[in-house]
Formats: C-alpha cells, sequence, structure tokens
C-alpha cells in the first residue's frame, strides 16, 4: 500500500513526535519547515475542537461548548503565535514554521500523556496510595513533562540559548493562559469554571 504525500507527512511528524518524546533530537529533522506544513498540522486539531465544542452544544449545553471550543482553539493557536513575536525579535523566523509544527503535533502527545498519566495515578491508587494524592502527583508530572517537553522543542527547533528558551516558554504559557481566562473573566466575572 502507497501512502499518499499528506499520509506520508503524517507519518514523518508522528515518527518525529515519539522521538522527541523520548529527547532524541533526530525527531527535528522530520518535522515540516513551511508553513503550509504548520498549516496542514493545525487543520486536524481544529477541527477537534469544533466537533467537541459541538457535541457539548448539541447535548444542550451551548454556553460549555462555546467555551470548549474557545479554549481550545486558544490553547491550539496562541503558544505558536506568542512564539513568533519572540521569533522576530531574535531573527528565528525562519525555523519557527518547524517549531510551530511541533508545538501542533504535541497536543496528540500531550493527550498521549494525559492517559498514560492517569492510567498509572488509578494503579497507584488501587495500590493504596491516596487517590488525592495519586491524581495531584499524576498532574504535576503531566505539567512538568508538557513544560519539558515545549523548552526541549524550542531549544531544538528555535536553536536558542537556555535563557531565551525560558523566557519563550514562560511568555508563552504566560500569553496563553492570560488569553484564556481574560474572555472568560468578561463573560462572567465570578467564575472562570467552565461549568454552563
Amino acid at each position: 500500500m502507497t501512502r499518499g504525500p499528506a499520509a506520508l507527512v503524517a507519518w514523518r511528524s508522528l515518527t518525529g513526535l515519539m522521538l522527541l518524546a523520548i529527547g532524541r533530537k533526530s525527531g527535528f529533522a522530520l518535522f515540516g519547515t513551511t508553513p503550509d506544513a504548520y498549516l496542514g498540522s493545525l487543520a486536524p486539531f481544529v477541527a477537534l475542537s469544533l466537533v467537541v465544542g459541538g457535541l457539548d452544544a448539541l447535548g444542550g449545553h451551548v454556553a460549555l461548548g462555546l467555551r470548549v471550543l474557545l479554549i481550545s482553539l486558544i490553547s491550539l493557536i496562541a503558544p505558536p503565535v506568542i512564539a513568533e513575536v519572540f521569533c522576530r525579535v531574535w531573527r528565528r523566523t525562519a525555523e519557527w514554521p518547524r517549531y510551530a509544527n511541533i508545538l501542533n503535533w504535541g497536543q496528540l502527545l500531550m493527550i498521549m500523556a494525559i492517559i498514560v498519566i492517569a492510567t498509572l495515578a488509578a494503579a497507584a491508587a488501587h495500590f493504596g496510595v491516596p487517590q488525592t494524592a495519586a491524581v495531584s502527583g499524576g498532574l504535576v508530572v503531566f505539567m512538568v513533562y508538557g513544560i519539558a517537553f515545549q523548552a526541549f522543542a524550542a531549544h531544538g527547533a528555535l536553536k536558542l540559548t537556555r535563557w531565551r528558551t525560558a523566557l519563550l516558554v514562560c511568555g508563552t504559557l504566560l500569553g496563553t493562559d492570560l488569553l484564556i481566562v481574560a474572555p472568560l473573566l468578561v463573560a462572567d466575572p465570578h467564575t472562570v469554571a467552565l461549568h454552563p
């Protein structure tokens, strides 16, 4: 069976993602370096966000569906856009499409990571670890891994110093969080919860 161009790009990107997930720098070369590669990696995750938000809306929770959609789209689009500003200042615009591409595919990695971590937390709770401790520990591991992956991707794809890598990661995380929380506070200043 032969693969079409889109399937080949996806296969290369998934292979690159798995290599980067375990800290192998050889994974960087498998990601596209053009704006089209970035847009191609963005499309499936935008579609997924639309489906999840739409399902909530169809289930009678229109406000929840819109919030989920908004948060998903901001979480997906804001980090590469914020990083692009840093890249312009540091003259790394040629490297930006690869980094943005990796960030998009990294969404899939984070989904897989949360599944593995949740499974391990459930197993730990089953073997006597208090459930609160197991869940809290799992969330800490997930957050640390997510930040470490983003830093590894920025350092390798953008060829940044450690200080610039730290500044980029902190800036994108803080900027994205502000973009998520601000509209929710405007919509309902008493709560930023997702419940309708």
